[in-house]
């Protein structure tokens, strides 16, 4: 499976059901003149390191934690339930952010869930399989219910990320788990893009990097995955 004809797949989808270019406010950079939402669900996560740098007396590292807390981030939606648990209150947080700042935020969400998620690297195995209609699953109760949520939100401006090295993955590992996946990956980000064609909404698709994909700039040809240059090539 070649990126490019991953990346075609998806981009014919999204075209069908598409707003003129034209038209789209995303066309644009969304983050000029708005500022990057910082979550509480973040900042939370870091409470734990701000304590141990205080008990350790390192005044320093705990003032820059607590710093990091205040910096807007990306929030993660990695299951069907936090679509509807978090979505709705990340867009409520940023509303009243908005508000008391007087400041346009931009949300930037992670769209990562799709079936046999992470397949060369098993570090965030997901709740779906392709084996067992995770596909199916997928587009109706995770990207349907996500797109539904931002729709809702549509004084609100997004910037998602699609499905993190997924993309990457299906290039150039050789593991059967990952060829198995490939008809999946392609289908589900495709399926995305083209529901999450929304106004307030800005996509951001994973396409990897050079030394990942193997360019000879960046890599030897004798480490190089198979096909990676002639990808490499292409996507210049």
């Amino acid at each position: 499976m070649h990126l490019p004809a991953i990346l075609a797949a998806a981009l014919a989808a999204s075209t069908a059901a598409a707003k003129p270019l034209s038209s789209r406010a995303s066309d644009t950079n969304p983050f000029i003149n708005r500022e990057l939402f910082a979550s509480s669900i973040y900042a939370k996560k870091l409470d734990q390191t701000v304590q141990s740098f205080t008990r350790a007396g390192d005044t320093t590292n705990a003032a820059r934690a607590r710093t990091a807390q205040t910096i807007g981030t990306f929030s993660w939606i990695t299951s069907i339930a936090a679509v509807k648990k978090d979505i709705p209150s990340i867009v409520a947080e940023a509303r009243a952010a908005q508000t008391k700042t007087g400041k346009t935020q931009i949300i930037g969400l992670v769209l990562y869930n799709l079936p046999d998620r992470d397949c060369s690297g098993g570090q965030s195995s997901g709740e779906l399989s392709s084996a067992s209609g995770g596909l199916s699953r997928y587009k109706s109760e995770f990207v349907d219910a996500y797109a539904a949520e931002l729709s809702k939100a549509s004084d609100m401006q997004f910037a998602v990320v699609l499905e993190p090295d997924s993309l990457a993955n299906v290039v150039t590992s050789s593991l059967a788990f990952c060829k198995n996946a490939a008809s999946t990956y392609e289908q589900g980000i495709a399926y995305a893009i083209q529901k999450l064609q929304q106004a307030n909404v800005a996509l951001y698709i994973d396409a990897a990097h050079g030394s990942w994909l193997g360019q000879s700039q960046f890599l030897e040809p004798s480490k190089a995955p198979p096909n990676a240059f002639a990808l490499a090539a292409t996507l210049e």
